[in-house]
């Protein structure tokens, strides 16, 4: 209905509408009341013939001429600066002039200045050398090294199209001199500067364009907000007449030299032609006027039903949401609406071709437009540069025609699809993105129906199902697959599920074909579709889940267990204490009774045997101190070799081949036996029927290549333990997680998988690495490698013939264990010393604080009431720094040492003790 209004009325609204045009412009006066006296004004001070400098430097052109003349106006005094164009954009910005000239509008600057109407148009082409072709676009321009202006409005296009490769000049000139100079070949400058250099420097003949890249606006330009200015300027270009603005063009541009003497003359004879033709058409005019005057009121009538018809039509293309526009025969637009001033800004009176950029899609723009010209109604899709921004746009165009069905323009309007398409396109990228995750994902996703019937599943869903596609399980129920002792418990709770609308953290078992059982945790929720509720479910196979759950469990149970032990390995200790405490002072007492001495002999050897279980306990509690001291290697294998041959079967062959030289390390006697108990105990398992297990001893020196090959972390001399059976021997998948805790290959109840591990953790805290040779069918090999020290071992058989001393110094002796506190006391009592004693921790601070004087030494237990062992020794030196102790414990984590080594300095006993151990340390602490 609209299309054939505007198609009626569209000729007498073109009349209206330029009648109206000027009325328009006058309604909109500026209040320039309060009129700034002067104002600066910048611009580019390079770019002819609209402003340049003269040879003496001085500025001139058509902007200057134009300016001057707004001076007169106005009675505005004009200071007008020249500058290279980014300094001019910075004198603006920083409020150092009041407008910019020759400023292209783009959608950036929109944001900081306010624009006036533009007063020219210009084309901006791509110029390159005659020796290159094949420049036609944008696209074209890939991998060329293009000169540009700094700041200029092309240099924001062209990055908007992926051209990056870009080399800023600070005046045009400068790009055509380093043309000139070849060292570019190709440049994108406004069209004016570009020829006027081109020629100046003679090189018109060696450059060639393109067709305009696009076109830009010459506009003037205030900062945002200062519309009052703007006003001003645009008032004072309005007084200046065609006429002048016509002169000012000549003057710059020059005029075409069409008269010569043989056009004068024959001007002559036609004139007299001319004044006889005026002289017929004077009388035809009289003739005529009377008819006029008999139409002029039909006109007018007619004028005024036309201004009514046109008011409503206007409003109503204004009206539409959508662009507008229209062409006349010519190929000019004539009317657009605000929706399309507003993307295209004011093009009545040019041509499309003007407009529309020189590339693909505007190309199909233009086609569009000619088939309209030819007749057709042209309905489609068009892509479309708007602020360097691709729109699409649907359009229709169709053709004007007059009452003789002649084709007098057309009329388009332009449907921006821009936001749909992108949203289909990112919807569409969203699915895509979803798909592939669902489809890729170690989780299994399934949807059901109400009835629990699978609809859709991705693949992770059907393997975990124990099929291969999904044409397989596609309509069956998921109890199908469900252990038969959940069967029941899984179709209630796809029923709840539809009940509640989710359920959360659900443990089934499925079964695959094969009937392997695979735990799996659901979480489902039901979301409602155009087909009616659906179950959205998530699976994920719980296997390791279960198993770290078990592994966990595992290490509780021990835990708990290895506390249970330290506790008893404490209070055992103490007991232990007691009895090798007063058998000692016995057996000093007996001198003649040798049967009598040889039954507390036992009650001794019986007592270490003890002390040897309490040992393993605190090591299996993971409590027991670890005290590096230089040890033989050997010395200690020939000690633990009687017990590793009663702990291998019968039908086991055990040998040992130790090294001849002495192999002497930083170690902890106790944990190294541990280790080869671990160890022995592994190969007997290994070894069923038999076989034969040797423990061998050398020293090795390692670096270079070799270092990294027995994964040890420094070069040097190591002693090294090889502990050889003939037994199953491991796979590699086996190997490799021997050492890790829990780890085991033996049946339930015959291992804890903590023995390798525990044994991999001593060897670590030595300083050493332990290493595995084995494989399926030829036995294994494990090497432990310790760094040799240098230090001496002490002779402990010569310090058992020496005499146990004696004193008569006092010792404050802290013990909350009475039996432990009074056999201590009788022992030290019995070799001259006084004793005084401490119930627990804030005892002992304040007996000691009565006693400073005579108090020496301390001995004390480390874990008390009230107070600890160590926290009564600091508070002893407060009082006495000079002070010494001795600390005594059946726990090493007593010990006050974080880093699991007893530390330097601190005297240390471990319960149970021997008397004459307990003597011989007092002796040393107090003579140190």
């Amino acid at each position: 209905m609209i299309l054939s209004k505007i198609t009626r009325y569209i000729f007498p609204i073109a009349v209206i509408f330029a009648f109206f045009s000027p009325l328009r412009c006058n309604a909109q006066q500026p209040d320039i009341s309060k009129k700034p006296q002067t104002i600066t004004v910048v611009s580019d001070d390079n770019y002819p013939p609209y402003i340049f400098r003269d040879t003496n430097g001085n500025l001139q052109g058509i902007l200057i001429d134009e300016w001057t003349l707004w001076e007169k106006k106005t009675g505005i005094k004009v200071k007008f600066i020249g500058m290279d164009w980014a300094k001019a954009q910075r004198f603006i910005a920083e409020g150092r002039a009041d407008v910019i000239d020759t400023m292209f509008l783009t959608e950036e600057r929109a944001r900081l200045y306010d624009f006036s109407k533009p007063y020219v148009t210009i084309e901006v082409p791509v110029f390159f050398h005659n020796n290159i072709s094949g420049i036609t676009d944008v696209a074209s321009l890939q991998g060329f090294t293009i000169g540009v202006k700094e700041g200029d409005a092309s240099i924001g296009m062209l990055k908007k199209h992926g051209i990056t490769t870009l080399r800023e000049y600070a005046s045009y000139e400068e790009i055509v001199k380093a043309a000139a100079d070849q060292k570019i070949k190709v440049f994108c400058i406004d069209g004016p500067p570009a020829f006027y250099y081109l020629y100046k420097m003679d090189l018109e003949k060696e450059y060639r364009h393109s067709m305009p890249l696009y076109s830009g606006q010459f506009h003037r330009a205030v900062r945002k907000g200062d519309k009052q200015l703007l006003n001003i300027i645009e008032d004072g270009f309005r007084r200046i007449s065609p006429k002048e603005h016509s002169g000012l063009e000549k003057k710059w541009r020059g005029s075409s030299l069409l008269i010569n003497p043989d056009s004068v003359r024959y001007i002559l004879n036609s004139s007299f032609a001319v004044f006889i033709a005026a002289l017929a058409l004077m009388l035809w005019n009289h003739m005529l006027r009377r008819k006029v005057s008999q139409k002029t009121s039909q006109l007018r009538e007619t004028l005024g039903a036309l201004k009514g018809n046109e008011a409503m039509l206007r409003a109503t293309i204004e009206s539409l949401p959508f662009d507008f526009f229209a062409i006349d025969r010519e190929g000019c637009y004539f009317m657009l609406n605000d929706a399309a001033l507003h993307h295209w800004g004011d093009v009545i009176g040019k041509k499309p071709e003007e407009v529309i950029l020189d590339y693909p899609e505007g190309k199909r723009w233009l086609e569009n437009n000619q088939r309209a010209f030819a007749g057709e109604t042209v309905r489609g899709e068009v892509e479309y540069l708007f602020d360097g921004e691709r729109h699409y746009i649907h359009e229709i165009v169709t053709p004007i025609r007059d009452d003789n069905q002649q084709i007098q323009g057309i009329l388009g309007i332009n449907f921006d699809m821009t936001g749909q398409k992108r949203t289909e396109e990112a919807l569409r990228e969203s699915i895509q993105k979803y798909s592939a995750l669902i489809e890729t994902t170690d989780t299994g996703f399934v949807i059901l129906d109400s009835k629990g019937l699978v609809l859709d599943a991705n693949p992770e869903y059907v393997r975990l199902t124990g099929h291969e596609r999904l044409e397989e399980i596609a309509g069956r129920p998921v109890t199908d697959w469900t252990a038969d002792y959940e069967k029941e418990k899984n179709a209630a709770e796809v029923k709840k599920c539809f009940e509640q609308g989710f359920v959360r953290n659900l443990e089934i078992d499925y079964v695959d074909k094969q009937g392997k059982n695979t735990p799996i945790e659901i979480n489902a929720t039901v979301v409602n579709t155009k087909n009616g509720p659906q179950i959205l479910t998530l699976c994920r196979n719980i296997t390791e889940h279960r198993k770290l759950e078990e592994q966990l469990r595992q290490a509780q149970k021990m835990e708990a267990i290895g506390q249970l032990a330290g506790g008893v390995a404490h209070d055992f200790n103490n007991i232990l204490s007691a009895i090798m405490g007063y058998a000692s002072i016995s057996r000093l007492k007996i001198k003649d009774d040798e049967e009598l001495k040889g039954y507390i002999e036992h009650i001794l050897a019986s007592a270490e045997r003890g002390a040897n279980l309490t040992h393993s306990l605190l090591a299996f509690s993971r409590k027991q101190v670890v005290e590096l001291k230089p040890s033989n290697i050997n010395d200690i294998i020939y000690g633990v070799q009687k017990i590793l041959a009663r702990v291998i079967s019968e039908d086991i062959e055990f040998k040992v081949n130790l090294s001849i030289e002495d192999l002497v390390v930083e170690a902890d006697k106790g944990q190294i036996e541990q280790v080869l108990m671990n160890l022995a105990t592994n190969a007997r398992d290994a070894m069923p029927n038999g076989g034969s297990l040797l423990i061998s001893t050398n020293s090795i020196e390692i670096g270079g290549g070799y270092m990294k090959s027995h994964i040890v972390d420094k070069a040097g001399r190591y002693a090294v333990i090889s502990v050889s059976d003939t037994g199953v021997g491991m796979e590699r998948a086996i190997r490799e997680h021997m050492f890790e805790p829990f780890f085991t290959t033996k049946e339930v109840g015959k291992g804890t998988g903590l023995g390798l591990a525990m044994a991999y953790g001593i060897i670590k805290r030595h300083n050493g690495s332990i290493n595995v040779y084995s494989e399926p069918g030829k036995g294994t090999t494990l090497k432990i490698y310790l760094p040799l020290v240098q230090s001496k071992i002490e002779d402990e058989q010569k310090t058992e013939v020496v005499p146990i001393p004696v004193g008569q110094e006092t010792i404050l002796l802290v013990e909350d264990d009475e039996v432990v506190r009074n056999v201590t006391k009788a022992t030290l009592e019995a070799f001259g010393y006084r004793v005084i004693e401490a119930l627990d921790g804030e005892d002992a601070v304040r007996v000691f604080a009565e006693n400073k004087d005579a108090v020496p030494l301390i001995i004390s237990d480390v874990i008390m009431p009230k107070k600890s062992g160590n926290e009564v020794y600091e508070a002893a030196r407060k009082i006495k720094p000079e002070v010494k102790v001795i600390f005594i414990s059946g726990y090493a984590s007593d010990v006050i040492n974080k880093g699991g080594v007893l530390a330097k300095g601190v005297t240390f006993i471990a319960k149970p003790f021997k008397s004459d151990n307990l003597l011989r340390k007092v002796r040393e602490v107090l003579d140190s």
